[in-house]
């Protein structure tokens, strides 16, 4: 169980956006020991980056971050960021000195069109393991998002003129199978986004209606991405990357035949979680090799 990318096979990543703009975490992770948070051990997808800076919904983006509980148990969160971003430019002004690529580090962006093409070669001079086209951020009212010709193109787009493997990111909300199977000659992987509000709560209640519900991820949603994996992997060849909420959800991403585990907004409940995870599944395929 690994995506190759080039020589080398990934079987952990950490979703776009759970350790910041640079790949090395945000202030509240860093704060953690090694042992406890270790970025090493991922195949890190920075934060979704626009062609221009974007606020997003709000002044103060974190506002827009609310957890979700059953009976009394965190479940997941649910977000209305927007995808606020300093914009390629102000990503590369403010950011990119600070990311070590000696490690593997995929470049997360979402566009389309020409823009996607000439941001495209600017960053084909980076080291990077990858590029991710967020496809699907729902929180935003993109051409992308309803449109499965306009990321069919853009995947062809991005593949033309971009010298890394392309990881196509792609929601529940979408026609993700017919996009999947018409990009697949473009596209080395596919992860996964949030599954929107609406989809869970078609009442149109909840924190952020006026933004439209927001995105929503964690365990809550297990079975939405356990869906969309199993027809995903039915109408193509293309290795699936599949989220994390607990070591419940590794174990089961293997059964049904994921390529690969990403860590998302675990990260926010839990920034000791995956890297204590990664290193227990290790230890435990290394274990199951000897015996």
């Amino acid at each position: 169980m690994a995506i190759k990318f080039g020589n080398k096979k990934f079987e952990f990543f950490a979703s776009s956006g759970s350790l910041g703009f640079d790949g090395l975490g945000w202030p509240w992770e860093k704060c953690l020991p090694k042992k406890y948070f270790d970025p090493s051990l991922f195949c890190v997808v920075l934060k979704t980056i626009t062609p221009d800076e974007r606020q997003g919904n709000g002044r103060i983006p974190w506002f827009k971050v609310r957890p979700i509980y059953e009976n009394g148990e965190l479940v997941g969160f649910v977000n209305c960021l927007g995808l606020p971003n300093p914009g390629f430019l102000g990503w590369k002004t403010k950011y990119l000195a600070k990311i070590d690529f000696n490690r593997d580090v995929v470049f997360s962006i979402a566009s389309y069109g020409v823009e996607l093409s000439s941001i495209t070669r600017e960053f084909n001079s980076l080291p990077l393991t990858a590029v991710e086209l967020n496809a699907s951020c729902p929180n935003t009212e993109e051409e992308m998002t309803e449109n499965a010709e306009s990321t069919i193109d853009s995947c062809r787009r991005l593949y033309e003129n971009c010298r890394h493997p392309i990881i196509l990111k792609l929601s529940y909300a979408q026609n993700f199978c017919r996009i999947a199977r018409e990009a697949e000659r473009y596209v080395a992987a596919i992860s996964f986004n949030t599954v929107p509000w609406n989809l869970i709560f078609p009442d149109g209640s909840g924190y952020f209606k006026k933004y439209g519900g927001g995105g929503v991820s964690g365990k809550i949603v297990r079975w939405f991405y356990e869906d969309m994996a199993k027809k995903l992997m039915n109408y193509c060849n293309t290795p699936i990357i599949v989220p994390v909420w607990d070591y419940e959800d590794i174990i089961k991403n293997e059964e049904i035949g994921a390529s690969a585990h990403s860590f998302g907004s675990v990260f926010i409940a839990y920034p000791w979680f995956p890297t204590l995870a990664v290193k227990h599944r290790q230890k435990e395929k290394k274990w199951n090799r000897l015996v």
